[in-house]
Formats: structure tokens, C-alpha cells, sequence
């Protein structure tokens, strides 16, 4: 089916492709694509499909080469595979293929070179070959380098200053790699290959990451990958994975509106655990309407609406865990986020830490708990995960509606608003910033729980994000006011507790 897409793209027809739902087959769709001189893309909801196609077209405006292909040459001895997610066999010429480019965006080919031993002095010599079409033209466009490799003792080869930008590249490019292959053999049920798979490029990547800061946040992802690699990851969390290393490789950025976590490790749903987590009680404040923890000398802003964490430093040691933060959310950085909610914190915490923990909101005693996972009841409420943010199914004035649980959203919200409502609310979103809605008090049933809250409307484009995710309502921090809000994360259940 790859020369089928080839030949048409020789007769100036471009193949790209968009995955539906979970069931597609990603590394059919991605074949076609890369021999098709096009785009993969995934579409999990339904509008998502008018989301990648108008971006498809958009990119066609930008179009500025076509079938773009680097090859790598190698000399005698030497063999070389591209960098890039799907089948790759190593062989003295090696190829990265990246279809279509469109104007200002960069592609960078790594390769991954093995080489017979030499010594000092020796040197082999690597061609270096791009070719493109340029659109609406016939003919080839090519360009042609080469590229010395020379052979050093330690004493010579250890001084040299380190390309920090190429160090970098190279790195997300061979993470990407490891990820998309971890995540084929979980599809295939061979998780103690994608184990022994993690385990080997751990050896060289931490050696490869050591002292460079910029790689530090990757080496952790796969030492959280390595860690769930037993057990099966969920087709979402997969087709999710598989995506974020493609774009990450090829230079794509995402299509769809609805915001998706930015690492690999926290795209995956953690299993269910039934060992001991040690519990930790955190102080917890309400300011400006929403919910602050106050943890080892750091305020942190509760967002469950975020599927990332975000703040100054690179790690946020919560709940016994050290993880990874993110230096963004939607284009908005800490001090963005500061001063859209109106107070000073140090750091955001979203889904990707909140979801591997157990967490009790009790905001009558001032408390944030983080318990070992509870029993399930009669009273537990199932939660879904809907691109790393939790929802749940309410009723809101007798019509039954599916939310997002944000808690890190000020009012609560339903599609259309509260016919009647004449009350202001103020409200953000990170990307939009800040808004006013009307707001009215209504009745809303989480569960066998009935709550009386502040209801407002949103603003069209995150009403239409909300749609497009399969949700026509949002829980935000009132929630947390009058009853006991359990969180059972790993299990994907909550309970909602009236206060004695």
C-alpha cells in the first residue's frame, strides 16, 4: 500500500490520512502517509474530523515543497537508520522522509549511525542528499552535503564543547523513537519486550542526558514509561502516544483544538493500585475562588481542568512523587497564569500528577489529603478521561449532561448557559485569558449528591471545545465548597461526602 501511495504522489497526487476514534490501524495510516508525501493525523472525536481537514487545507496555502526526503550515505562498513517513528532496518543508505513542508516550519533528520571500530585519526566521510518537488512543478529540486566523522582518543574528544541545539534535537528525536516503539509492542501484548526495549535505551540515554539540562525532562519520561510498561496502556493513551512522538519528529504541530497533555508518561492512564500510598495532609485555601495547596514551602494551584503541570522549576516533589513541570499551558507561562487568577502562586498542579493519586478535598477542615486508593461502593461515581482531564456524568435542572471536572475553573458552566441568569461572574482560560458570564444558581445532582451552584455560559469557542470533546458542561471550584470531594484518580471514581 506504500507504493501505491508513491506511485500516485510521482503522478503530483498527495496521500494524507486522519484516524477516527480508536480502532484505526495507526501504523497503516502512517505508511500511507509517509510514503504519500502527506500528513497523518487523529481525529478521537467527531468534530475533530472538520479540525484536521481544515488544517490539512490551511497547510496547503503554505505549501512550499513536497515528498521532502533527506538520505544519508554511508561509507564502507558504516550503516544508518533514520530516526523516525515505524519499521526502520539498518543499511548503508538510510532515509527521512517528511512529505509535505509548509513556509517557517523547520524539519531536522537524525540519524542514528553504527561504525566499524578505528583509531585515532582514521575518518569516514557521509553524504548527505535532500531532495523535494517543488508543488505544481514536475521537476526535482536537490541539494547535496558531507559530512566528516574523525576518530579521537578521550584526551582530545572529551574537551569538545557540546551543539546544545543538537544535542537537543537529537534527543527528543531518538525519545520520540523509543516512545512510538514502547507503545507498538504494549498494542501487541509484549510488554516484557517493551520493558527490555526501555531498558536498553535507558542505558544510553542517560548516558547521552547526563549534564545537559535540556534532556533531563525526556530521561524522566521513559523512567515513567519503563515503570508501566507491564501492564496495557488503553488504545487511547497509545493512539495519543504515537501521535505525540510523529508530530514531535516530523515537525507537526497539533491540529485539534482540545488541549492534550505534552509528554508521553502523562497521556497514559496509571493502573489501578492497591499498594500503600503513605498519607499526606496538605493545607488547603480558598483565595479569589479558587483552590490553593500549600505543600513543602510552595503554593500550588489546583487545576484538574489541566492535563499538565506547570511551573518555574523542572520538578514539583508532591504526594511522595517527584515529577516533571511544564513551562507552559496554552501559550501561558507561571506568570501568565498568576495573573489571570488574580493571586500569587508557585506553580500549577494539573492532571499528569493529580491522576496517579488519591486525593480527598475537605474544604471544612482546610485539608488536601492524598490516601491510598479506596474500595468501591455503592457510592462511587465512575469518572472518564477525556484527553487527560477527568468528566463525569451530572444533572443540571433535571437534564442530564456530561462535565469536565475543573476545578481549577472559578463557576461551573453548562452549553447555552442558565436561561434567565442576569448575575455577572468573571472567570479565565489559559489562550483565551479572562471573560464575564451570566451566572445563576441551579441544581445540580453529582451522583445520589444534590448541590445548589453558581451556573454561567461560556464563551463560544470554549463552548465549542467542550463539544468537540464530547461534554456539554463543566464542574468547576465550587464544587469543593459544601461537601467532602473524594478522588479515586487510578481507579477513575469519586465520591462526593455531605459535611458533618
Amino acid at each position: 500500500i506504500g507504493a501505491h501511495a508513491e506511485q500516485l504522489l510521482s503522478r503530483g497526487l498527495a496521500t494524507s490520512t486522519v484516524g477516527i476514534g480508536d480502532g484505526y490501524a495507526p501504523d497503516f495510516l502512517r505508511v500511507l502517509a509517509e510514503n504519500g508525501g502527506g500528513t497523518m493525523h487523529d481525529a478521537e472525536h467527531a468534530p475533530e474530523i472538520v479540525e484536521v481537514v481544515l488544517a490539512e487545507l490551511g497547510d496547503m496555502r503554505q505549501l512550499v515543497a513536497e515528498n521532502l526526503r533527506v538520505v544519508l550515505t554511508c561509507p564502507s562498513g558504516a550503516k544508518a537508520i533514520a530516526l523516525q517513528p515505524g519499521d526502520q532496518t539498518w543499511s548503508k543508505v538510510a532515509t527521512a522522509k517528511f512529505g509535505a513542508a509548509i513556509a517557517k516550519c523547520t524539519r531536522v533528520a537524525v540519524f542514528r549511525v553504527k561504525t566499524p571500530q578505528g583509531v585515532a585519526g582514521d575518518s569516514m566521510t557521509f553524504d548527505i542528499d535532500v531532495a523535494w518537488k517543488i508543488p505544481g512543478e514536475a521537476r526535482e529540486e536537490t541539494a547535496n552535503a558531507a559530512v566528516q566523522l574523525t576518530w579521537a582518543d578521550g584526551v582530545q574528544n572529551t574537551p569538545q564543547a557540546r551543539d546544545t541545539g543538537a544535542t537537543q534535537r537529537a534527543g527528543e528525536a531518538w525519545h520520540a523513537v523509543v516512545v512510538h516503539h514502547a507503545s507498538r509492542l504494549n498494542r501487541l501484548g509484549q510488554r516484557s519486550e517493551a520493558q527490555r526495549h526501555l531498558d536498553d535505551e535507558l542505558r544510553f540515554f542517560r548516558r547521552y542526558a547526563d549534564g545537559f539540562e535540556g534532556l533531563q525532562e525526556l530521561l524522566s519520561e521513559l523512567e515513567q514509561l519503563r515503570a508501566e510498561a507491564q501492564r496495557d496502556w488503553g488504545e487511547r493513551s497509545r493512539k495519543e502516544v504515537e501521535m505525540l512522538a510523529y508530530r514531535r519528529v516530523q515537525g507537526k504541530t497539533e491540529s485539534r483544538s482540545m488541549a492534550r497533555a505534552s509528554s508521553a508518561a502523562s497521556l497514559i492512564q496509571p493502573s489501578p493500585s492497591t499498594r500503600h500510598i503513605p498519607i499526606v495532609e496538605y493545607p488547603l485555601v480558598c483565595l479569589e475562588g479558587h483552590w490553593f495547596i500549600d505543600a513543602d514551602g510552595q503554593r500550588l494551584f489546583v487545576d484538574t481542568g489541566s492535563p499538565v503541570s506547570v511551573g518555574r522549576r523542572p520538578s514539583l516533589s508532591f504526594g511522595g512523587r517527584v515529577a516533571s513541570l511544564h513551562h507552559e499551558f496554552a501559550g501561558e507561562d507561571i506568570d501568565g497564569l498568576v495573573a489571570m487568577v488574580g493571586t500569587p502562586f508557585d506553580a500549577l498542579l494539573g492532571m499528569d500528577i493529580l491522576r496517579r493519586l488519591c486525593v480527598v478535598f475537605d474544604a471544612g477542615r482546610g485539608i488536601a489529603r492524598i490516601s491510598m486508593p479506596g474500595l468501591h461502593s455503592s457510592r462511587s461515581i465512575p469518572m472518564t478521561m477525556v484527553s487527560g482531564i477527568p468528566s463525569v456524568s451530572i444533572t443540571v435542572h433535571g437534564v442530564e449532561r456530561r462535565a469536565f471536572i475543573d476545578i481549577g475553573a472559578k463557576l461551573s458552566y453548562v452549553a447555552g448557559g442558565i436561561p434567565g441568569a442576569t448575575e455577572e461572574g468573571r472567570d479565565f482560560y489559559p489562550g483565551l485569558g479572562t471573560f464575564t458570564t451570566r451566572i445563576a444558581k441551579a441544581k445540580v445532582e453529582v451522583g445520589t449528591s444534590v448541590l445548589r451552584l453558581d451556573i454561567g455560559g461560556l464563551p463560544k469557542l470554549l463552548e465549542t471545545n467542550l463539544m468537540v470533546a464530547g461534554c456539554d458542561a463543566i464542574l468547576g471550584a465550587e464544587l469543593l465548597i459544601d461537601h467532602i470531594i473524594d478522588f479515586d484518580f487510578p481507579n477513575l471514581t469519586m465520591r462526593v461526602h455531605a459535611r458533618r
